[in-house]
C-alpha cells in the first residue's frame, strides 16, 4: 500500500489471527449431529480445507448442509 500512495506512512497492525481448532465443541457437534446447523460460511480456502478434515470422519452430518463460500476459489 505505501507503494501506491507516495508520501504516506503505512504502519501494519494485525487486526486477528487464526488458529485451528483441533475439533468441534461439544456443543457445535451436537448441533451438527442433529442437524440444527443447516449453513456455513467459508471466507478463505483454508478454513474451508480445515472444517474438511473435521467432518471427513463423519461426513453425514453435513448431508443437509449448505455452504456459502466468498469465492470459487474458496469452494
Amino acid at each position: 500500500l505505501a507503494g501506491l500512495l507516495p508520501g504516506v506512512q503505512v504502519t501494519p497492525i494485525p487486526v486477528y489471527k487464526a488458529e485451528f481448532v483441533p475439533g468441534f465443541p461439544d456443543k457445535v457437534l451436537t448441533a451438527l449431529e442433529k442437524d440444527e446447523i443447516s449453513t456455513v460460511t467459508f471466507f478463505s480456502a483454508r478454513t474451508a480445507g480445515h472444517f474438511a478434515r473435521l467432518v471427513e470422519k463423519k461426513p453425514e452430518i453435513t448431508a443437509k448442509m449448505e455452504a456459502v463460500c466468498i469465492s470459487e476459489r474458496v469452494a
